[in-house]
């Protein structure tokens, strides 16, 4: 292998020369060697060394850093949770006290909170002073009832003139409209019989204009059943419609009867 002086070196450390021949190392150049390999050597571990206390100081920075960090977010929790923990207070001591407030208003004229002997013995006083009073007072309001019923009783029973005149007044529309509806059937009779006056009598010719419908009637039934071959006839090829086929058979009927249509 080739050595770090640009020299081909073999495995005892002899080398060959620039004429290509072989030559043995002398005690100098092994002194050189090993010389340089220790300075090598020591300045790889300074360059480590260095180093090392680089990353160290660079580590040791980003600890701070990191440090500092997590402080300053476990200050801003710790504030932010002390803060909410105020205002829970604050919420919960003003609902104490609404609540306070609240039972203070509905509690305010409970009879409990009375001394209900004492009004019950002062409510006694006052009654017994004041029975005459009370006994008066009672009588007058007595008085005013009998009174307003004796006034509304004789508003009762007493003649209700405007009652009377509505009623005959409704009587008197009743009257009229009755008038009214047999004034109306005697026009219509009236009007019947000039109109018998007026036309002829032809009651039989109507009846017998009824007798021919009906019997015009039966014929058609009759022909329009023949066109089925309900009487067991062969039935003929039409070519005509049955309107038309009805209309020659009852000329033919007719002119052999001798009426005219």
């Amino acid at each position: 292998p080739s050595s770090r002086f640009g020299v081909s070196a073999g495995g005892d450390g002899s080398s060959f020369g620039a004429s290509g021949t072989w030559e043995s190392p002398d005690e100098g150049d092994f002194g050189d060697i090993s010389q340089r390999a220790a300075l090598e050597a020591d300045a790889y571990m300074q360059f480590h060394a260095i180093r090392r206390h680089v990353l160290q100081a660079r580590t040791e920075e980003e600890t701070q850093r990191l440090q500092w960090r997590r402080m300053k977010q476990r200050y801003d929790l710790t504030a932010s949770m002390l803060e909410e923990q105020q205002r829970y207070n604050d919420d919960l001591l003003a609902a104490r006290h609404m609540r306070k407030q609240r039972a203070l208003e509905q509690t305010k004229s409970s009879p409990l909170k009375r001394d209900l002997v004492l009004e019950f013995g002062a409510a006694e006083r006052r009654r017994s002073q004041s029975t005459g009073a009370l006994r008066s007072q009672a009588t007058g309001a007595r008085d005013v009832r009998e009174a307003m019923s004796r006034a509304f009783a004789s508003r009762t029973f007493a003649r209700d003139e405007m009652e009377e005149l509505r009623a005959e007044k409704r009587q008197l529309l009743e009257q009229e409209k009755e008038l009214r509806l047999l004034m109306e059937a005697e026009k219509s009779r009236l009007r019947q019989e000039r109109a018998a006056l007026c036309r002829p009598n032809n009651r039989e010719e109507v009846l017998a204009r009824r007798e021919q419908r009906a019997e015009e009637k039966r014929q058609k039934e009759e022909f329009y059943r023949s066109l089925t071959g309900w009487d067991g006839k062969k039935l003929k090829t039409r070519n005509k419609p049955v309107t038309e086929m009805w209309k020659e058979h009852r000329s033919k009927l007719n002119s052999s009867l001798g009426l005219t249509r």
